[in-house]
């Protein structure tokens, strides 16, 4: 390699840097999945960037999820967690389990949910995100994500239920 490229890719490398370190999160997925860049409002894939103007995902705040379930409002918990990650943990009580991996080819099996209020949940709200868009470009109406995902749910000490392997995920209601 001659030297002004390997000066570029140390310029390039300490640039990436500088962005992690100021908050920056890295951009695109494998396969081709695309990845909500909420300070922009754009979506970026692993291809590159595009402006197209999308709208904001809403959040919940795990206190406010938490009062909504007990007041008995209607609302519809997705977890699109692992398997493993929620045998670890445990789950929100009631959740349905969708993985993130399957969730586009299982989107019929939801397709009674289309009008209700969903609040989809991940460990840290990372993997929410996609689940969300992608339930949103199918449809569903009212789609929140839950703010700081599981890791604030136990964090703030709120009730989970222990999931096993015994009986699939997905026909928990």
């Amino acid at each position: 390699m001659d030297l002004p490229r390997a000066v570029l890719f140390a310029e390039i490398a300490l640039l990436a840097f500088y962005a992690l370190e100021r908050g920056a999160k890295p951009r695109g997925l494998a396969r081709g999945r695309a990845w909500p860049d909420r300070r922009r409002g754009t979506m970026t894939m692993n291809t590159g960037t595009y402006d197209e103007p999308r709208d904001p995902l809403r959040t919940i705040s795990a206190e406010a999820l938490l009062q909504e379930l007990r007041s008995n409002v209607g609302v519809t918990i997705l977890d699109v967690r692992e398997r493993p990650r929620i045998r670890e943990t445990g789950a929100i009580p009631n959740a349905r389990t969708y993985p993130l991996t399957q969730l586009a080819s299982r989107l019929a099996e939801l397709r009674d949910l289309r009008a209700t209020r969903i609040v989809v949940v991940s460990q840290r709200a990372r993997r929410a995100y996609p689940a969300a868009h992608e339930l949103e470009a199918a449809g569903f109406g009212e789609v929140f994500v839950l703010e700081g995902g599981m890791h604030r749910w136990l964090e703030l000490g709120y009730p989970v239920e222990a999931r096993h392997e015994s009986a699939p995920p997905s026909i928990r209601p």
